[in-house]
């Protein structure tokens, strides 16, 4: 029966390493154009839709989003859900909010799925531009 323990948790231990999906392994740092491909406006809130394109190869699609602003005084306050291929980042999506204006360009992630799941950090709108910066 001694035995058996140590075996036992050495195979748990294995068994858990070996577990952890390859797949899992993401980008902490990355980049992507956005192209805006729809949008419509209610009142002060308006949604618009992006899909998203790599940066060294702007005809190849690696994602999109969907985002819901809402005019806050000078700002805008919005939320969007970023959907990625696998291709730039890892695969899954990732949930961010956060003010957009003058001087700031900053949405924070909230958390993610597929690969993103167990993330935070931040998104840094440049124009078309949006920088990654994640941490698990």
């Amino acid at each position: 029966m001694r035995r058996f323990v140590p075996a036992a948790i050495v195979a748990a231990l294995a068994l858990t390493v070996f577990a952890i999906p390859a797949s899992a392994r993401i980008d902490h740092h990355f980049s992507v154009i956005a192209k805006q491909v729809a949008s419509h406006q209610h009142g002060e809130v308006f949604a618009f839709r992006e899909q998203l394109f790599q940066i060294d190869n702007p005809d190849n699609q690696v994602g999109n989003d969907r985002v819901r602003c809402r005019q806050v005084g000078d700002k805008f306050r919005c939320k969007a859900v970023v959907n990625f291929n696998g291709e730039v980042g890892g695969f899954g999506s990732l949930r961010v909010n956060g003010n957009i204006g003058r001087g700031d360009n900053r949405l924070n992630v909230l958390g993610g799925t597929g690969d993103f799941a167990g993330v935070a950090g931040k998104v840094i709108t440049r124009g078309r531009f949006l920088d990654f910066d994640l941490v698990r």
